[in-house]
């Protein structure tokens, strides 16, 4: 989609994120916390004295297996959350993890949005519209703790922004699938700044779950909102990764 001026009376159309000048929030009401998730446990033990930063060294430095897929189920944006590629990726993390959640419960309930423009305090728009902009792995992170603090769960979300493809790859073998920035149908994302905005932005945003790879095939797995399960090419993939800016959130 070709780029607007960014203006207060106009949106800036951001392929699969657009940005408006209204920034209508959802509901913020809590569901009734549940019980853990039997899937959840498995790593109490492991959590046990341990700090995010010794799991996250301990993962890194794991030998990589040459292949592996993760069974985690694609979740579809559309119809209801056309710009809601970020709530619908994190929706697919926490599914894995074994909650029980509705595609809407995370944009409805949880999301947390921005007064300022600013991707990383939170969503800019509505991602019921095609109006939404969208967010970065800050707002994400602050999002799932909100819905983790809610169901009492001891997981968090972690930003792994500035993380190499190859090091994301540790957290997938580990069992974690990724949620990842890149750029609808891999179209060469384009970096903008608008005067008025807070955040650089780009052309096509768009957030996936990276569940897979095969290093032989050069395959990355990725459910992607709006296409579904999809293989990638690592080197392409990557490629648009690091562009971007290396952004990726994970849950540990």
């Amino acid at each position: 989609m070709a780029f607007l001026l960014f203006l207060v009376s106009m949106v800036s159309t951001a392929g699969c994120e657009s940005v408006i000048t209204e920034n209508a929030c959802l509901s913020e009401e809590h569901v009734e916390a549940s019980d853990v998730p039997a899937s959840e446990k498995k790593y109490e033990s492991s959590k046990q004295n341990k700090s995010i930063e010794e799991m996250m060294r301990e993962i890194e430095k794991k030998r990589l297996p040459s292949s592996v897929a993760l069974d985690v189920e694609p979740i579809y944006q559309e119809p209801e959350l056309p710009t809601g590629c970020e709530a619908v990726s994190l929706t697919m993390l926490l599914a894995y993890e074994g909650f029980d959640l509705e595609k809407m419960t995370i944009a409805e309930e949880y999301l947390v949005y921005s007064k300022n423009w600013d991707l990383d305090e939170g969503y800019v728009g509505n991602p019921t519209t095609y109006e939404g902009a969208g967010c970065f792995p800050p707002t994400i992170v602050q999002t799932a703790k909100k819905y983790l603090t809610a169901q009492k769960s001891s997981l968090e979300a972690v930003d792994l922004t500035g993380k190499s493809m190859e090091e994301l790859l540790h957290y997938v073998a580990d069992g974690h699938p990724v949620a990842v920035w890149t750029s609808m149908y891999m179209e060469p994302p384009i970096l903008t700044e608008q005067e008025e905005s807070t955040f650089p932005w780009y052309d096509t945003e768009h957030c996936v779950v990276l569940s897979g790879y095969d290093l032989e095939e050069d395959i990355l797995i990725v459910q992607d909102p709006l296409m579904g399960t999809i293989d990638r090419k690592q080197e392409e993939f990557t490629e648009i990764y690091d562009f971007i800016g290396q952004y990726a959130v994970v849950l540990l």
